[in-house]
């Protein structure tokens, strides 16, 4: 299992690398998941992309900040939560047609960072 700084990096790298991706070409995440391309779609997207900087620069600036137990928790807490429901959500638009395939490719990164996190919840110091 990755220590809490490790992962913390490598979870605001994956957050801060889609931030970017998406709110510069939204239109691969609409080919990605078989997705019409609208520009509603894309307005969205965008707004999503702006999202997902708030993880990137919060995980990123408490990787070394978050001594106590009590914080990492939390943030395991908040970070597992979040990549369980989005891994889920991804399931579901999949098993109800929404999406295409190419729904593994972020189902699979969740639910791994989902496990990741849901380890440091067990022991908060690593």
């Amino acid at each position: 299992m990755p220590s809490f700084p490790l992962l913390s990096r490598i979870t605001a790298g994956i957050c801060l690398a889609l931030a970017i991706t998406i709110f510069v070409a939204p239109s691969l995440f609409f080919w990605l998941f078989h997705l019409d391309p609208s520009v509603t779609g894309a307005v969205m997207a965008r707004r999503a992309a702006v999202l997902f900087l708030a993880p990137a620069l919060l995980l990123w600036g408490l990787k070394d900040i978050a001594k106590s137990d009590m914080a990492r928790m939390a943030i395991a807490r908040a970070i597992a939560v979040t990549m369980l429901a989005m891994a889920l959500l991804g399931l579901s638009e999949f098993a109800l047609g929404r999406v295409g395939p190419g729904i593994g490719l972020a189902v699979i990164t969740e639910a791994a960072l989902f496990w990741l996190w849901y380890g440091l919840m067990k022991d908060p110091q690593r």
